[in-house]
């Protein structure tokens, strides 16, 4: 996850070029599979132009998160209580970001 800050530090910089570098070498390392790691990615290829990039990660990372939370988590609000998840995977931060991928998802693919 320290690559993973280092490139959401240079996103919030402005400097998603210097992300890119960052949040590739996350992805590549990532054994956990964590959607998150992906998004930030997405968000540097977005920053950069990279769309299609960008909404094929988005695109992992939503199957992602469907894969570790349930669909109540998922659709919940967000000052709803996160139902009991299938498995550990799944706490309320994870289903939180789920959701904001979702949303990021849906503004990119319908955006032009």
């Amino acid at each position: 996850m320290i690559l993973n800050n280092m490139a959401m530090a240079q996103i919030r910089a402005g400097k998603p070029e210097k992300a890119i570098g960052y949040a590739d070498r996350a992805v590549e390392l990532d054994r956990t599979g964590d959607p998150r790691v992906l998004e930030t990615r997405a968000q540097a290829r977005a920053d950069l132009g990279d769309r299609e990039g960008a909404i094929s990660d988005l695109e992992k990372a939503s199957s992602l998160c469907r894969s570790m939370c349930p669909s109540s988590a998922l659709k919940a609000e967000s000052n709803e209580k996160i139902p009991e998840a299938p498995s550990d995977r799944c706490d309320f931060a994870l289903a939180v970001s789920c959701r904001e991928i979702e949303a990021k998802l849906e503004q990119l693919a319908i955006r032009p």
